[in-house]
């Protein structure tokens, strides 16, 4: 019994259909791994904004949970209030044409999002004093906590308090972001302070 000799042409013919159909698959490979990809990229995003979710929701409880003495508490509102209200300032100081847009720091925070030129000059001065996006989330939720409460006490009047205060939040805050922010806050009021200073001097 001979052995049928199949064409050249028609093994060629069908050497080319297999590298189309693995190039296809390639295709469909690489579609599915970047499909895949995108999914990682999203629950990882997703995990993160959980995750952020979860310690914002720890710093809410540990506030509550927190009893604040009013001294203590009058303290930790006053310096908060400066330095948010000096990271409003620096803000505002390098956008003077947008300071009618920017009245307040909640203003700031909303409009920084739609805006670079504010994200900008936001991240520069947050930069500047020393503070995180997540210090000035924190500080926000104590001012939320205690606004009613609290009364603010002029920094003239707290001199007394300035060596003491990192001592204080580690006794009475027990969250340690909130510890972080709180320390931060203070450090921002002295370089805003001293950035005064200077340009009273100047």
């Amino acid at each position: 019994m001979s052995k049928k000799t199949v064409p050249f042409s028609s093994f060629m013919s069908t050497v080319k259909r297999l590298e189309q159909r693995l190039e296809d698959l390639q295709v469909h490979f690489d579609f599915i791994q970047k499909a895949a990809d995108e999914l990682d990229r999203r629950l990882a995003l997703q995990g993160d904004s959980i995750a952020k979710q979860e310690g914002q929701n720890e710093t809410w409880k540990s506030l509550m949970e927190t009893s604040f003495s009013p001294r203590e508490q009058d303290l930790l509102y006053s310096y908060t209030v400066d330095a948010l209200g000096f990271l409003r300032n620096l803000v505002r100081e390098q956008l003077p044409e947008l300071e009618k847009d920017l009245p307040t720091l909640a203003s700031i925070l909303k409009l920084k999002s739609r805006n670079e030129q504010i994200k900008q000059a936001y991240n520069t001065a947050l930069n500047n004093l020393g503070l995180s996006e997540d210090n000035v989330k924190s500080l926000c939720v104590f001012l939320i906590t205690c606004y009613y409460d609290a009364k603010y006490i002029p920094r003239e009047e707290r001199k007394d308090w300035a060596g003491k205060m990192n001592h204080m939040i580690d006794v009475v805050v027990t969250n340690q972001e909130m510890q972080k922010s709180f320390k931060n806050a203070l450090l921002a009021t002295e370089k805003a302070q001293l950035l005064k200073d200077t340009n009273k001097e100047g």
